[in-house]
C-alpha cells in the first residue's frame, strides 16, 4: 500500500467526531456540525435537496449536464459524501452545507468540494470563505494535497468567489488540455479549479510546529553564549557550538514533532495511523465501513494472496510428481554407464557355491 493510498484510507475511515476535531476547541463557526452521509436525518436530506435545488436548479437546467435531480441525489448523498452543516441558533434552519469526499486523483491526495451552498439570505456574509478555510484545515490534518471542485462558468458570482479564494483553473479542466484549434473546448460551460496553495500551508504549518522548541532551548544558548564572551572577551566553546545546536535541534526535531501533531489531541501508532483498537478492540486497528461500503483489498493484499496461494499449488505438484534431481542419483547414474563401458559388472551377484572335492 503506498503512502497516498493509506493517507485517503485513512481519512475515510475517520469518524465524523475525529474530523470535527480537526477544527480545534474553537471553530471558525461555532454552530458547524460534521456528519457522514449514513448519519443524516430524513429532516437534514430534505433541508439540504431544498437548498440545492434554490440555487443550482436554474443553473443545472441551461447547462449541457441538465437537471436530472435523480442523479444528483445519488451523487450528494453518496455513501463516501461528508457534511459541513451550519444552522441557525436554534437549530431549525439550515443555511449553508459544504457536501465533500477524499479520494485519490491521479496520484493525487485530494479533498473533492461537490457543493457549497449557501442560503440567500447569508450570501456575502463571509460564510463561504470560513467553509473553505474549514476545507482546508481538515485537508492539512489529513495530509491532503489539494481541495478540488467544479464551477459552472454561468455561476459568475460562484466563480469571482473562487478565484478570491486563491482557486486556480487546473490543468485538467477543459480549457486548459484541449488544444487551441479544438471547437469543443469552449462549447464546455464548466471548469475544474484547485486549491494549490494547501500543500505549501501545511509544509510551512508542520515546520514552524516542528522547529518551535529548537527555537526556544537555542535562545538560551545563545544568552549563556554571549554572556561569557562579554565578560571573559575570550569566545567560548559554547559559542562556537551553538550553531550546530542550532542546525541539529531544528532538523531533528521538525522531521518528529509532525509525526505527533497531524491531527490535535489524538494518540497515534509507530506507523501513524489513529489507534482505532483502543479500547473497542477491532481487528488490525482497522475502523469498521460505513454500511453499504464494500472493502477494497490493497494491492499488497493481492500480492499476498497470490504469493500464498502460488506457493502452496507449486508445493502440491512437487509432491505429486516427486522429481528426482538428488545428486545422489546422477553419481549411481554415471558410475553405473562408466562400469558398462568397461566391461564390468555394477550388479552383484554372488559366485555360485564351489563343489567339494
Amino acid at each position: 500500500m503506498s503512502r497516498k493510498t493509506g493517507r485517503v484510507r485513512r481519512a475515510v475511515n475517520a469518524s465524523s467526531s475525529e474530523i470535527l476535531a480537526c477544527l480545534g476547541e474553537d471553530p471558525p463557526i461555532p454552530s458547524i456540525c460534521v456528519l457522514h452521509a449514513s448519519e443524516l436525518e430524513e429532516k437534514e436530506k430534505v433541508a439540504i435537496w431544498t437548498l440545492f435545488e434554490e440555487n443550482m436548479r436554474e443553473l443545472y437546467s441551461d447547462s449541457s449536464f441538465g437537471w436530472k435531480p435523480t442523479k444528483r441525489k445519488k451523487e450528494i448523498f453518496h455513501d463516501l459524501s461528508r457534511f459541513l452543516l451550519i444552522h441557525n441558533s436554534e437549530k431549525t434552519k439550515l443555511l449553508a452545507f459544504c457536501m465533500f469526499r477524499f479520494e485519490n486523483e491521479e496520484g493525487e491526495t485530494i479533498v473533492y468540494c461537490y457543493d457549497i451552498q449557501i442560503s440567500s439570505q447569508h450570501h456575502r456574509t463571509g460564510m463561504g470563505r470560513k467553509l473553505i478555510d474549514i476545507l482546508c484545515t481538515i485537508g492539512r490534518a489529513f495530509e491532503m494535497e489539494k481541495i478540488v471542485l467544479t464551477v459552472l462558468k454561468a455561476n459568475t458570482n460562484a466563480v469571482a468567489f473562487y478565484s478570491a479564494c486563491s482557486f486556480e483553473v487546473d490543468p485538467n479542466s477543459p480549457s486548459v488540455y484541449l488544444p487551441e484549434d479544438d471547437p469543443s473546448r469552449n462549447s464546455h460551460d464548466y471548469e475544474i479549479i484547485p486549491e494549490i496553495n494547501i500543500v505549501k500551508d501545511f509544509v510551512e504549518h508542520r515546520a514552524e510546529s516542528g522547529s518551535a522548541l529548537s527555537k526556544r532551548l537555542c535562545v538560551y544558548l545563545y544568552v549563556v553564549a554571549w554572556q561569557k564572551l562579554l565578560t571573559s572577551g575570550i569566545p567560548s566553546i559554547e559559542l562556537v557550538a551553538v550553531l550546530s545546536a542550532e542546525i541539529m535541534l531544528s532538523t531533528t526535531l521538525r522531521s518528529v514533532r509532525p509525526c505527533a501533531c497531524r491531527i490535535p489531541g489524538r494518540r497515534f501508532a509507530s506507523h501513524g495511523a489513529p489507534q482505532f483498537n483502543e479500547p473497542s478492540g477491532y481487528l488490525f486497528g482497522e475502523k469498521p465501513l460505513p454500511p453499504g461500503q464494500k472493502r477494497v483489498k490493497e494491492d499488497w493484499e493481492n500480492i499476498w494472496y497470490w504469493g500464498m496461494f502460488g506457493s502452496m499449488a507449486f508445493a502440491a505438484v512437487m509432491l505429486y510428481y516427486k522429481p528426482d534431481t538428488s545428486i545422489q542419483t546422477w553419481a549411481l547414474e554415471e558410475a553405473k554407464n562408466r562400469m558398462e563401458a568397461r566391461g564390468e559388472k555394477y550388479k552383484y551377484e554372488p559366485s555360485p557355491p564351489s563343489s567339494s572335492s
